[in-house]
């Protein structure tokens, strides 16, 4: 009987040691830890920190090794208790250090903020753009607004002196020039700033191409979880990596409103959203932001993207003074929907380079461009995209780098420096011309400029 017994406790004990193999334990210890991780570094904040103070992190590593091998050593039984003991302080120490660091370290995203402020690279930004346009403000072109610039043959904005802001009392619903007449001073991934090997996102970069004359701000909307819920974000985003920071899209929306309508500008301001998040809540806080950052300034409903008629094709009068939202990405049964002036699935369209330099039909594909308002994407993020083929091919914004002032940006400029709207030539607007013809823009010279010249 005892041995029956003791030969069954013999057989549970072998069974308990291998189901509780140490190896096994460390392996399935590793892949917890290794899947508690993977969240923390998609964080930008994390991502940030990692990249300047690998502290937190170690500590923490190192907390988790101790207590795996602390687990190994106990269950082979090949150390005392007391050593056990000490070692499981020290793993507590570790991660009571580790946790610190990791809580400091976390807020690093408002420290980049801040120091970006002060970058000395920003700053000579700033004062290379200071001055370089002085442009004539669209409400004051009542050749356009009254539609006389076609009758006159004359696309040059002419102004009445005494009359500023003459839009408003001769704006011809069915003469004025369109939205999709004019070609627009647009910037790409507006907040976007590269820095030695890394790149991150500034509200600085917003009050710099507004100064520039860009009246087309671009943003990556993403989604980001605080402590107090989840929260749209701006980041950028070059060769499939993403900024090291982000920027609450309440504070872009905040900077936009007091640097894009400064007197006497009055233009129309458009902001693409991008949306690369399809969590509907935080669609719908970014509706909510949208309209008490600039409720004085969003278009009557009859301009919504859902309207019979395009807000593209009408007179551009009508959007004096006015935001309008350009969004891409789903959104459908969500708040932002109803806000949503030109969509890129609908009256509006984001394409690449390459697409607007080589179109199947140049012809078809350049009066398609006065039914849908086109932005064109750069070749890649890091230089500027020559914009001739969008001149010649009538897409209205093709988007710059304008923390790049290469000889492509200057000669961008110059091209706006009388105005952030420029009109087409008449042979692109085919409701104002019988003959199709399409003559091709002068090539820009690619030479690199250093920022300092």
């Amino acid at each position: 009987m005892n041995q029956e017994t003791n030969e069954s406790m013999t057989f549970m004990n072998t069974n308990i040691n291998e189901d509780f193999n140490p190896i096994k334990i460390l392996i399935i210890g590793a892949l917890l830890f290794t899947l508690a991780m993977i969240p923390l570094i998609r964080s930008s904040s994390v991502n940030a920190c990692l990249k300047k103070d690998k502290a937190g992190a170690f500590f923490i590593a190192s907390a988790f090794c101790v207590l795996f091998l602390t687990i190994f050593f106990t269950l082979r039984k090949t150390i005392h208790p007391p050593i056990v003991l000490v070692v499981l302080i020290f793993a507590v120490i570790a991660i009571a250090c580790g946790s610190y660091l990791y809580q400091t370290c976390y807020n690093i995203n408002n420290q980049i903020s801040e120091q970006l402020k002060n970058n000395s690279q920003i700053i000579k930004l700033n004062k290379k753009y200071s001055n370089v346009v002085n442009p004539i403000p669209l409400a004051d072109c009542i050749n356009y607004h009254s539609g006389t610039f076609y009758t006159s043959k004359d696309l040059v904005c002419r102004n009445i002196s005494n009359c500023p802001n003459s839009a408003g009392i001769v704006c011809d619903d069915k003469k004025g020039a369109k939205l999709v007449d004019f070609y627009v001073s647009s910037s790409h991934q507006t907040c976007h700033v590269p820095l030695s090997s890394e790149h991150f996102v500034s509200t600085e970069m917003i009050k710099i191409v507004l100064k520039g004359g860009a009246r087309l701000l671009d943003f990556n909307i993403y989604s980001e979880t605080f402590k107090d819920g989840i929260k749209p974000v701006v980041k950028s985003e070059v060769d499939n990596i993403i900024s090291s920071n982000f920027i609450l899209l309440e504070d872009v929306f905040e900077t936009i409103l007091s640097y894009g309508f400064h007197q006497p500008v009055s233009d129309p301001l458009l902001i693409h959203l991008n949306l690369k998040t399809n969590n509907v809540e935080v669609i719908d806080i970014i509706a909510n932001l949208y309209v008490q950052a600039f409720g004085q300034y969003l278009l009557e409903p009859r301009f919504s993207y859902l309207a019979n008629q395009s807000m593209a094709t009408q007179p551009i009068c009508n959007y004096i003074n006015k935001v309008i939202l350009i969004v891409s990405g789903e959104t459908s049964h969500t708040y932002l929907d109803e806000l949503i002036n030109l969509h890129t699935s609908k009256n509006a369209r984001l394409l690449s380079a390459k697409n607007v330099s080589n179109p199947v039909e140049p012809e078809t594909f350049a009066f398609s461009n006065e039914q849908y308002f086109t932005l064109m994407k750069p070749h890649n993020h890091k230089n500027n995209t020559n914009p001739s083929s969008a001149y010649t091919h009538g897409v209205q914004a093709p988007l710059m780098n304008f923390w790049n002032v290469d000889r492509l940006m200057k000669n961008y400029l110059d091209f706006f420096s009388k105005g952030s709207f420029v009109m087409k030539n008449f042979d692109l607007q085919r409701d104002r011309t019988d003959d199709i013809t399409i003559t091709s823009t002068k090539e820009y010279s690619d030479t690199n400029v250093l920022i300092d010249s």
